[in-house]
C-alpha cells in the first residue's frame, strides 16, 4: 500500500470517529448502530492506514470494512433523513452529519479501488 493511501485512511479514520461522536453528542437518542460503526469503523481504517504506512498490503481488509459502513450508514442515513423533515434544526444537521460520513466513506472506497489501477511510484 502507498504510504499516501495509508495516510488517507488514517485521516479517514479519525473522520469517521470524530464525526460519529459529533452526532452523539447533537443528538444523544440517535440510535446507536451510526455510533458504533462510526468508531468500529474508524478505529479498523486507523489500525489498517498504520499498517499500511508500515508496508503490510491491508487494501482488501479496508476494502470489506468499508464496504460493511456504507451499507450501515447508508441505512442509518435514510433514516436520519426522513426523520430531518420532520424534527427540529439539530435534526437536520445529524442528517448533513450522516451525508458528510457517507460521503467520506465513499470517497475512499473509490480512492482504494482505484488505487489498484495506478502504477505504484
Amino acid at each position: 500500500m502507498r504510504r499516501e493511501l495509508a495516510v488517507d485512511l488514517v485521516i479517514c479514520g479519525v473522520g469517521f470517529a470524530a464525526v460519529s461522536v459529533l452526532i452523539r453528542y447533537l443528538r444523544p437518542d440517535f440510535p446507536v448502530v451510526a455510533l458504533a460503526a462510526g468508531l468500529a469503523g474508524g478505529g479498523l481504517c486507523l489500525l489498517w492506514g498504520v499498517l499500511g504506512w508500515w508496508g503490510m498490503d491491508c487494501r482488501r481488509s479496508a476494502l470489506v470494512t468499508l464496504v460493511f459502513m456504507a451499507v450501515l450508514l447508508i441505512i442509518q442515513a435514510a433514516g436520519s433523513w426522513q426523520r430531518a423533515a420532520v424534527v427540529d434544526s439539530t435534526g437536520r444537521r445529524v442528517a448533513a452529519l450522516m451525508f458528510v460520513l457517507l460521503t467520506l466513506d465513499l470517497g475512499m472506497l473509490w480512492t482504494l479501488a482505484r488505487s489498484d489501477k495506478q502504477p505504484p511510484p
